[in-house]
């Protein structure tokens, strides 16, 4: 908050919407801590990324040396998973994949949980962050324990084609095993990949709404055109 009249805190403006706890499950305690600083002026800046990215970026030992503010009061608390956060990841799952189009683009009705995929490079998907074609062209955790059918590539936008969107979607198979009526896609050709439908596969073996989701965004690097040849021969 910033730019509070007095004590009234719902008076003051607000920088960041206020989230609460979100400690993940199995990670005990977490600390959190409300700071309160003396402005010497009203500030009038531009408000930062609601995303879980743009909070993450933010310093608020950079924020207050910038703006010469001064620590007065300070309070904290610690807190640990419990089932109201299983919800809020729901509902921001929900959200972010309305907004970026995946519903309905992609599927009909958001999962109730996110998916959680981390990549060989140590970076991880998370609702939308921007994450580059280097860093995740190796294969995610733990997808490799699954029948292959079409192997992992990573991201390749083209150049100057700005940032495009990558879904990763976790299906529940109503009946075991499948065994799926079409070729394998190899990852040293593109043959396949183009004119797949996520929506015909789910129609076709009556997967319904995934159990659970995940997604990332990227734009062209270095990487890309060592993808396109691989893709290509």
């Amino acid at each position: 908050m910033l730019n509070i009249p007095g004590n009234d805190i719902s008076l003051g403006e607000s920088y960041f919407e206020y989230l609460g706890p979100g400690t993940p499950e199995n990670a005990g305690l977490h600390r959190y801590v409300i700071s309160v600083f003396k402005q010497n002026s009203v500030l009038t800046l531009e408000h930062p990324p609601q995303s879980r990215e743009g909070r993450l970026k933010f310093s608020t030992v950079d924020f207050a040396e910038k703006h010469n503010l001064e620590l007065v009061a300070a309070n904290f608390f610690t807190s640990q998973f419990d089932q109201t956060i299983r919800a809020q990841k729901a509902s921001k799952l929900a959200m972010a994949i309305k907004v970026d189009g995946i519903v309905p683009d992609v599927i009909d009705h958001p999962p109730a949980s996110i998916a959680d995929v981390k990549f060989a490079s140590g970076v991880s998907m998370n609702l939308g962050s921007e994450l580059t074609p280097t860093q995740v062209k190796d294969q995610p955790n733990d997808i490799e324990k699954g029948d292959v059918y079409s192997e992992y590539i990573g991201s390749g936008p083209k150049e100057d084609s700005g940032v495009h969107r990558y879904v990763l979607l976790v299906f529940k198979q109503p009946k075991g095993r499948l065994e799926l009526d079409r070729p394998k896609a190899s990852n040293r050709s593109s043959e396949g990949r183009y004119a797949f439908k996520t929506r015909h596969l789910v129609d076709e073996y009556k997967l319904g709404t995934p159990v659970a989701a995940n997604f990332f965004t990227a734009k062209y690097d270095d990487y890309v055109p060592i993808l396109h040849q691989q893709l290509t021969g």
